[in-house]
């Protein structure tokens, strides 16, 4: 194996991508010799947000060394992307759980005086969805009888 083959073996990719104003992404992956040496599984070297992106490529320069390779921004935003949609998929509780798993319902209370008693009662609404913007409940108070809605 010749010495440029060698030296190829070793080097260290690394991407910096900006994920917004000040916020600049950094990720080093191991080279092909370290990732043939390690007995479990090697996916990167190092990764981090830095505030400028002169500081993203110092850090990243010291963790792939002085040969490290610069890729495309397109990678380290790919890699972060999977990386926090694995996080948020982790985070996020199984709601679903199959038929026979309790369902949470929300409501929302409407404070109505009562004229004949002379004091306020605040029957439920069950919440059907919601958007950014609204909450849709239902138009009669619940009951928890009632199984239709309305």
């Amino acid at each position: 194996m010749g010495r440029n083959e060698s030296r190829k073996k070793k080097r260290r990719f690394f991407a910096i991508a900006s994920l917004g104003k000040r916020r600049w992404y950094w990720v080093v992956w191991p080279s092909l010799e370290e990732v043939q040496a390690s007995e479990e599984p090697l996916l990167l070297i190092g990764e981090g947000y830095e505030v400028t992106k002169a500081e993203a490529v110092d850090r990243a320069l010291e963790l792939a060394g002085a040969y490290g390779d610069w890729i495309a921004a397109k990678y380290a935003e790919d890699y972060h992307r999977k990386k926090a949609s694995a996080t948020r998929k982790k985070a996020k509780p199984d709601l679903a759980g199959g038929a026979n798993a309790p369902s949470m319902q929300e409501f929302l209370y409407r404070d109505i005086y009562d004229a004949e008693s002379g004091q306020w009662i605040s029957p439920p609404h069950r919440v059907v969805s919601r958007t950014g913007k609204y909450v849709f409940v239902e138009q009669q108070p619940y009951a928890p009888g009632d199984l239709t809605g309305s």
